[in-house]
């Protein structure tokens, strides 16, 4: 590996880290809204597509975002599966929920769709019907803060594991030298699966589930915009 892409991980592991827990530790003080609203911001996207235009090019990470919308439906497609099959068994929802998301996100590659708009679209039918069952017919609500003491061990744990989980994800668009997977695996799950972990043993089912709807909620909002902005910005930064 060389030096730069040695610094986008340390990079990579570091803000992931960072966001994550605190998002988390927002949530436990202030409640899941805020905290998933947080947690839902592309902290990820902006880590990878900035790496991609700067050890690539502008013109690469710009065609990476092609999929970017309509893996982020995948995501609330995934999100709906927790949340429904952690009444179950909590592990096994973990499970379905990235086979899910490696089964959707990996066929799109073998349709080699190159359209923005339409991967947008993709995004909207995917989202809407996932929003709909958490908050029509689903029985999560939104949670309030909750009474917690910090120790260092487990503020470690949850900034090892988060950082972990996204470095992962920043390997695997390194790797690829795939524009369109590189852009799949900016866009994998790696907030959304360290959240949920860490919710979940923290404070159960219920306060896990109601931050990872807010999350969704807040990921799929943003990142229209942030997409867009990013595509320009790039070609800006890169340059520096």
């Amino acid at each position: 590996m060389d030096g730069l892409f040695l610094v986008k991980l340390f990079l990579s592991f570091v803000i992931g880290s960072i966001w994550v827990t605190s998002a988390t530790i927002i949530a436990e003080k202030m409640g899941t809204k805020l905290g998933g609203v947080i947690a839902g911001i592309p902290s990820t996207m902006v880590i990878a597509l900035f790496f991609i235009g700067w050890t690539q090019s502008p013109v690469v990470a710009s065609e990476s975002t092609t999929l970017m919308p309509i893996i982020l439906g995948i995501n609330a497609i995934c999100i709906m599966t927790y949340v429904l099959v952690t009444e179950t068994n909590f592990y096994l929802s973990i499970l379905i929920s990235l086979a899910l998301w490696f089964i959707l996100s990996l066929g799109l590659v073998s349709l080699n769709p190159n359209n923005f708009i339409y991967s947008l679209v993709g995004c909207i039918l995917l989202s809407i019907p996932s929003y709909y069952i958490l908050e029509i017919k689903s029985d999560i609500s939104s949670q309030g803060k909750r009474d917690a003491n910090f120790s260092f061990p487990q503020l470690l744990f949850r900034g090892i594991l988060s950082g972990t989980i996204i470095t992962f994800a920043v390997i695997i668009s390194k790797i690829t030298n795939n524009p369109l997977i590189g852009g799949i695996f900016a866009s994998f799950p790696a907030v959304i699966l360290s959240t949920i972990i860490i919710t979940h043993f923290a404070h159960g089912r219920s306060f896990s589930c109601a931050v990872i709807k807010a999350l969704m909620i807040s990921a799929t909002t943003v990142s229209y915009t942030h997409l867009r902005a990013h595509e320009t910005s790039l070609h800006l930064v890169c340059r520096l």
